[in-house]
Formats: C-alpha cells, structure tokens, sequence
C-alpha cells in the first residue's frame, strides 16, 4: 500500500483572496480586474488539478471553486454598479432643471 502525500494547489489562497476582494471592491469598479485575475489563475488551477486529482487536497479545491465563484459574481457586481453610475449621469446629463 503506498502512501500518497497530498499538497495545496498552486495559488489556492490567491484565488479564494482575489474572488473575495472582487465582490467588496466591486462597487468601485476595481472587483473586475481582481475578478479577471482569479478566474484567469484558477482556470490554470483547475486544468492542473484535473490532471492528477489524487495529488491535491480537497480544501484546496474547494478554495480555488469558491475563489472562482466569488470573482463572477465580483464582475457582475462591478458591471452592474458601472451600469447604473452610467445610467444615473446620463439622467442627470438630459434633466435639466427648470430655471
């Protein structure tokens, strides 16, 4: 029987911190590049995770799926703030008051 010692993914952490970080910050639009990079790196995460599974721990990637989670919803945050800061000058551009 051998024993297998199993190890993190690469930049676990990163991706989990990167994911999280782009949903607080996504209100200021910053969440969609912290958001691109997770998805960007856990994309590399998972492709080498899928190659030998039995060499990772399983919190490690659980970290990596939720970091990528939080980083869709980290852009979709951000684009939906950037859209309604847009709409909200645009309204105010054509509204003009009465004098």
């Amino acid at each position: 029987m051998e024993v297998i010692s199993k190890s993190n993914l690469k930049n676990d952490t990163k991706i989990q911190l990167l994911g999280i970080f782009s949903i607080i910050l996504g209100g200021i639009g910053i969440g969609i590049v912290l958001g691109v990079i997770a998805i960007f790196l856990s994309k590399k995460t998972l492709r080498e995770y899928h190659r030998s599974p039995k060499r990772y721990h399983d919190t490690s990637y659980g970290r990596v799926t939720v970091g990528r989670i939080c980083a869709i919803i980290g852009i979709v945050c951000s684009f939906m703030m950037i859209f309604f800061v847009g709409m909200i000058i645009l309204y105010a551009m054509g509204h003009n008051p009465p004098h």
